[in-house]
């Protein structure tokens, strides 16, 4: 089973930095736009490692990059 870090809206920076749309980014990872948009907005708990490994190909950083980017202690 995935590890699960927490999400927060330092993702939005992350992908409109880069010029990408959350059409873009589903398009690239396979992601649905929802889900996405729910980690963006906050509304969600957590997001897989396998996720954030997939977002941080895109956006061209690491997974620990993503996850510190949302709240690294």
């Amino acid at each position: 089973m995935d590890n699960v870090i927490s999400s927060t809206t330092a993702l939005m920076d992350m992908r409109t930095s880069r010029g990408l749309t959350i059409g873009e980014v589903s398009r690239r990872t396979g992601i649905t736009p929802g889900a996405i948009r729910n980690w963006e907005d906050g509304r969600t708990d957590g997001m897989r490692i396998s996720h954030a490994r997939k977002l941080a190909a895109v956006y061209g950083v690491t997974a620990d990059e993503i996850a510190c980017s949302i709240g690294c202690e």
